[in-house]
């Protein structure tokens, strides 16, 4: 009596009938053995149960609107009472009880099941429709059920990458995968499911979720001002609740809202004004990520990779924004289905077509062009075709430098994507095909390109089980023409080739583990280097080095485990092999000092032959544990091995530098990362806070002995050194989404260091720890973007960087004739000046009108608005006495690239 007046009213009364039923039902079992003979064509329900009553002389009850517009046709002869009434209501979402020796009662089943505990009620608003999901007949049948589907867009019914749906009034939430699609693991309820995505509105649905289905809810783009700054493609809160660290995500939406850099959308360089992200230079190709060079990152492009990311040696992205969905940057915690690299890796999806209608969107600039064609060819085939090119010689005409002054620059992409639907299968085709030409004054001349191309299939099996393979290739081809002396002029040309085939399996059916495995096979191709005469005139002699193969094979495994709604693990691990193959001409040293004093033999490996191979176990881990819904700690370790790396002097890389494999003396580079994170939201996840520390160790290093030479070189061993680094950092970053005002303070502090294992005339600063050339230990930026209305907006952006470490001449020696000679310092012991920056842009989006068909925007901005000389880089020059250069014979000159305000304007459209 007690336990029931503290029930709830609804429960108590639900509890004491179903008692009643109960006690009834065990004075009732003869009704349902009763003998009854059923005749009937197709007729009402209604009509069969009262004929069944007044034949049988039993008593239902029922509330008519219940069998409304049901029928049934049935003929049985001597069949029990109870066995009719469960062929009923099996396919029918009622249940019977008898209630006495001569009556039954129908009832719905999923108030049965929920007055029994079997399922539960979340919602909590009266007034929203509900949407039923699964079969009534299988109410109450199971413990656990999944609600799956697909997130579109309601204008153009394109899956909606990256959107969040939260069950209220619970911890449970998840978001789409790049296909749009969700899964949920819940009990049968009523549940108010809420979904949403940056730039679109907010809704919520009710769903009564009685088994598994499919629900497949449809959003649509906000009609008031977009979140400009939303940079991560994420719920509100994602940042506190994914298991994820040390990651960064951009979906379309929010690359629409970027910054202009000189005339357009940068993605990659979009990235150094987040936290652990910096840049090379003013207009330096790629980015350094916690503290590694450029050619540590993973550049893929639909699963291909990019090995030369610039445009006009680093002037613009070779992405063109209008192709580009989603863009997740990995910096510590790499899933161990990503391999390859040590620093980072960057996967870069190509936009969902437009399923519907044919679109023809693009820009005009100052500086260059661009146009994207997409549209459906049928109901399952859609397509998109794009190309962008510049018209930018005389933007060089302004840069206050008279060498760059007479250069030339020019460049041009295309890119193809084509892809298939089916009921369980999607296949995908993308090609992308770019190519540079600069050429420094009448000096120098660089002509290089990427071919891309990859075959992306996904099969789902089944509701928990679905595959992806990917087939790639990736070409990357470089020109170098030195023209100064015509008599020595000459063409090198260097190149990458890379083939790969990878195939995963993903398992979603346990209720707190996501499983997904695979293997990957690679095949390396280098051209290290083809040296001709440049013309006729020249006497430079032909000659050309042997190409490096080599496979690197893997095999991972991970596995997201969400132990309870605190507390939740990411394990993963990778095991790679790899192996040179000939023909490969190799020498042999009596130590490991690898210089031509050392030479013993000359050994000739076979073509196909396997030679040196290396193993690496790759284990990854992560944990994170969440406060509450505002606050989480995370914590990851990973191991990384890298099998190519790129030969580079400086820390600007350029078009001509050299890829080198790994091999019998040049080790693959090692990298043991440890990090932890803090993170905090406030004001209902307007306000984010974040705090990240890192710890990366490497082995394996490669560094140039003083005064190394490695172009043409058929023996690079001879001119590098072992070395191991440290690198170790913590990052802040305080982001505001809304309001009037909005953008985020980025800071980094860091350091990255070198120590170079060697002995004799190669040691590099005895032996001693120095900076190396991507250690810049303060790092801030600043983005505020002032709203004025719901289509104009204004944005400010500073940067400021420690000046880059470099080698500086320090002393001019005299030696026999009078001749003289410069002598350097210490490896990296001075720093070029510090970089600051500020930029200004002003901004005038399309129409928010839907019908509109016609859509235009606007964008003018200015780099460099108080016009800072930053250093690019600093040259000692030899030169005749003159007043200019106080008559000194040797000069040190500082270059700098951009020294004016730098206007762009930009005007985009969609039609």
């Amino acid at each position: 009596m007690f336990f029931l007046i503290f029930m709830s009213k609804r429960f108590r009364f639900g509890l004491i009938g179903l008692l009643q039923i109960t006690i009834l039902n065990i004075f009732a079992q003869d009704i349902e053995q009763k003998q009854v003979s059923v005749s009937t064509e197709k007729t009402s329900l209604i009509q069969f149960l009262n004929k069944v009553s007044t034949e049988n002389q039993v008593q239902f009850y029922y509330k008519k609107e219940w069998f409304e517009g049901d029928s049934i046709a049935l003929t049985i002869s001597d069949i029990q009472l109870g066995r009719l009434l469960d062929k009923i209501s099996d396919s029918r979402a009622i249940m019977w009880l008898p209630i006495s020796e001569d009556a039954i009662v129908f009832l719905p089943k999923d108030q049965v099941a929920t007055l029994l505990g079997n399922m539960v009620d979340m919602s909590g608003s009266k007034n929203i429709n509900t949407v039923e999901v699964g079969k009534m007949s299988e109410a109450g049948k199971y413990a656990n059920v999944i609600l799956k589907g697909t997130v579109k867009d309601g204008k153009n019914d394109e899956p909606v990458i990256g959107a969040s749906l939260r069950i209220a009034n619970t911890n449970i939430g998840c978001m789409t995968d790049a296909n749009g699609k969700y899964q949920l693991r819940l009990s049968p309820g009523i549940y108010e499911v809420e979904v949403s995505s940056v730039g679109y509105e907010k809704n919520v649905w009710k769903v009564k979720l009685i088994s598994t289905g499919e629900f497949n809810p449809e959003i649509f783009e906000k009609s008031t001002k977009i979140d400009e700054i939303t940079i991560y493609a994420k719920r509100a809160d994602k940042n506190v609740r994914s298991n994820q660290m040390s990651l960064i995500d951009l979906d379309s939406k929010s690359i629409k809202q970027l910054p202009s850099m000189v005339g357009g959308k940068d993605i990659i360089k979009s990235f150094t004004m987040m936290p652990g992200v910096k840049s090379v230079g003013e207009f330096g190709s790629g980015i350094n990520v916690r503290g590694g060079g450029d050619d540590q990152n993973l550049y893929l492009i639909e699963g291909a990779p990019l090995l030369n990311t610039s445009h006009v040696l680093g002037m613009m992205s070779v992405l063109n924004p209008d192709i580009v969905s989603n863009v997740a940057l990995y910096k510590g915690q790499i899933p161990a289905n990503y391999g390859e690299r040590v620093s980072s890796v960057m996967e870069i999806q190509v936009r969902e077509n437009n399923i519907k209608n044919f679109h023809v969107k693009g820009g005009i600039g100052l500086y260059d062009g661009r146009v994207l064609v997409e549209g459906p060819i049928s109901k399952k085939v859609t397509y998109k075709i794009g190309g962008r090119s510049s018209y930018s010689n005389w933007l060089l005409g302004v840069i206050p430098d008279a060498n760059i002054q007479k250069s030339a620059a020019s460049f041009y992409d295309l890119n193809s994507y084509i892809s298939w639907a089916g009921e369980k299968d999607r296949v995908s085709l993308f090609a992308y095909y770019s190519n540079d030409y600069f050429r420094y004054a009448r000096l120098q001349a660089y002509n290089y390109g990427n071919i891309l191309g990859s075959v992306n299939w996904n099969h789902y099996y089944n509701e928990n089980l679905s595959s992806t393979g990917v087939l790639a290739y990736s070409n990357y081809s470089a020109e170098k023409d030195e023209i100064e002396v015509e008599s020595e002029s000459s063409s090198l040309k260097t190149g990458v080739q890379y083939f790969s085939g990878k195939y995963n399996l993903r398992y979603t059916g346990f209720s707190s583990h996501s499983i997904d495995g695979g293997l990957q096979v690679i095949h390396y191709n280098v051209s290290r280097g083809e040296m001709s005469p440049y013309n006729d005139l020249s006497i430079i002699p032909s000659s050309k080095l042997e190409k490096e193969k080599a496979f690197e094979n893997a095999v991972y495994l991970n596995d997201s485990w969400n132990i309870n709604e605190k507390i939740s693990l990411n394990l993963g691990l990778r095991y790679s092999a790899y192996f040179t193959v000939g023909p490969k001409t190799q020498l042999q040293y009596l130590s490991n000092s690898y210089t031509e004093d050392a030479i013993i033999d000359t050994v000739f490996i076979g073509n196909n032959k396997i030679g040196k191979k290396y193993f690496g176990l790759e284990p990854r881990v992560a944990a994170k544990y969440q406060f509450n819904n505002q606050t989480s700690v995370k914590m990851s370790y990973n191991r990384n091995y890298q099998y190519i790396t790129m030969l580079s002097y400086t820390a600007i890389s350029i078009p001509s530098d050299v890829w080198k494999l790994a091999d019998d003396y040049i080790r693959p580079v090692q990298s043991d990362q440890y990090a932890i994170g803090f993170y905090r939201n406030n004001k209902e996840n307007t306000i984010e806070t974040s705090v990240e520390f890192y710890y990366k160790n490497l082995s394996n290093v490669t560094e140039f002995k003083n005064n190394a030479v490695v172009e043409m070189n058929p023996y690079p061993e001879q001119e590098l050194l072992n070395a191991k680094g440290q690198n170790y950092g913590i990052e802040l970053m305080l982001k505001k989404n809304k309001g009037k005002w909005d953008g985020w303070i980025s800071y980094t502090y860091s350091r990255s260091l070198r120590k170079a294992i060697s002995t004799g005339s190669g040691n590099i600063n005895n032996g001693k720890e120095y900076p190396s050339a991507f250690d810049k230990p303060h790092d801030l930026s600043i983005l505020a973007n002032y709203h004025i209305n719901k289509r104009w907006r204004m944005s400010f952006n500073f940067f400021y960087s420690t000046g880059r470490p470099f080698t500086k001449p320090e002393k001019v020696a005299n030696i026999e004739n009078g001749n003289k000679i410069v002598l350097y310092s210490d490896r990296n012991k001075y720093r070029i000046p510090d970089y600051h920056r500020l930029d200004f842009s002003i901004s005038m989006d399309e129409s928010l009108r839907k019908s509109k068909k016609w859509k235009g925007s606007w964008t003018f901005s200015v780099l460099n608005v108080y016009a800072n000389h930053n250093t690019y880089s600093i040259f000692y020059k030899k030169e005749a006495p003159s007043a200019k250069n106080n008559y000194n014979q040797f000069s040190l000159y500082k270059l700098y690239i951009l020294g004016i305000p730098l206007p762009t304007l930009t005007y985009n459209f969609i039609f």
